[in-house]
């Protein structure tokens, strides 16, 4: 996901966003506009194919689909090896579990940051 356009919080690094309490890697930023697109492209295309997939309970072909969209996340860097040098990865980790449960956060909106306030309060919607 490409930080400047993100609707949710973002840690101070722009390693991660934020949603739903967890933090969730952003797109290598490393990445040239033109190749981050088409890899979006791909993994919205592999999506579309596993839920055809799912309706039709083809198991082959449900694991081929989810494949090239873990591929595809790999590429865009939002899975596999992480790109920084202090060996620690928090996706898809509780913001309570990990060492930004303290950090405030870069938000794109005001309502990102009220959304995020009344969850750590909590209070949820």
């Amino acid at each position: 996901m490409k930080v400047g356009t993100l609707r949710f919080p973002t840690t101070p690094e722009s390693r991660y966003f934020v949603h739903k309490d967890c933090l969730w890697r952003c797109t290598n930023p490393g990445l040239d506009e033109v190749v981050r697109q088409r890899f979006v492209k791909e993994l919205m295309a592999s999506s579309r194919e596993v839920a055809a997939t799912r309706r039709v309970s083809n198991t082959a072909t449900l694991i081929t689909a989810r494949e090239k969209g873990h591929v595809t996340e790999v590429s865009l860097g939002e899975r596999g090896p992480i790109l920084w040098n202090d060996d620690t990865d928090c996706n898809r980790h509780l913001i309570k579990n990990t060492p930004y449960k303290d950090q405030q956060f870069k938000f794109a909106s005001a309502v990102a940051k009220t959304i995020l306030e009344n969850r750590r309060s909590g209070f949820r919607f």
